[in-house]
């Protein structure tokens, strides 16, 4: 895992298809974002995210989409991904988010989604 001027980048043992359709599918944030009980669909471009850490759910608005290549959002903290094919079995994600303060806990949550995106790919 690495972090540069675009943001926090992690490389994972799996295919650019299986590597954005594992973020994509939302409503399993959960399994990887820390403090994210649930997330809800309104429709295809918004979101409920609901905390189970006593924080108020919170909207979320899917703001840009380009398949197998970024997912930008705005929320509380707004953000992108953005997905770089490197081979047939590894794609690099970078993550960027608003604002200060995040840099650990993305970390953390970075190395969640590869863990359990690589376990998918087996």
């Amino acid at each position: 895992m690495e972090t540069g001027p675009s943001g926090w980048s992690v490389e994972i043992g799996a295919p650019l298809q299986l590597v954005y359709d594992a973020f994509t599918r939302f409503e399993d944030l959960p399994e990887f974002v820390e403090g994210v009980e649930e997330v809800r669909l309104a429709n295809d471009m918004h979101l409920r995210v609901c905390f189970g850490d006593g924080r108020p759910d919170a909207a979320a608005e899917i703001i840009e989409q380009l398949p197998f290549e970024r997912v930008a959002w705005h929320a509380a903290i707004s953000g992108s991904i953005t997905f770089e094919r490197l081979d047939r079995a590894r794609t690099r994600v970078t993550v960027s988010l608003e604002g200060d303060g995040h840099d650990g806990r993305l970390r953390e949550d970075l190395a969640r989604f590869k863990a359990v995106t690589e376990a998918r790919a087996r």
